[in-house]
């Protein structure tokens, strides 16, 4: 009696996984249009996403590209105008050392000369007053 009272328990088990077998077929045959519908419409709208994250790259690496020629650019005439800053300071140097060396005591000497001529006119104009107060009609 055991045994039938097993056996009928696992005929009863068999018939419930049998059933619940079928209904799970159903329920996969049921839904699985709509699930992979579902899913491949994720997958391309991932893959959509993902396109544009990947223009987005590409576009940013265009713009970092031209901003570094930028970059480049604008060093290099950095280091040319350091080079003609340094040229302008040495034709600066130059032309101040020129004047220091040069002109500086030619105009010196020029203005000692001149100073020399006035004193020298002064006297002749001094002597020319008393001459002339000594001649009567010499003006």
């Amino acid at each position: 009696m055991a045994r039938k009272i097993l056996a009928g328990i696992l005929i009863a088990l068999s018939a419930i996984f049998l059933v619940l077998s079928i209904v799970g077929i159903g329920a996969i045959w049921f839904y699985n249009k709509p699930l992979t519908q579902k899913a491949t419409g994720q997958l391309k709208d991932i893959d959509a996403q993902l396109a544009q994250a990947q223009a987005t790259l590409q576009s940013s690496e265009k713009e970092l590209q031209r901003a570094l020629r930028f970059v480049d650019s604008a060093e290099s005439a950095l280091e040319k105008m350091a080079k003609q800053t340094g040229s302008a300071k040495n034709a600066f140097d130059s032309i101040q050392s020129t004047i220091d060396d040069q002109l500086l005591p030619d105009l010196k000497t020029t203005r000692q000369r001149i100073d020399s001529a006035r004193t020298t006119l002064e006297s002749l104009q001094s002597v020319l007053k008393s001459v002339s107060s000594f001649i009567p009609g010499f003006d």
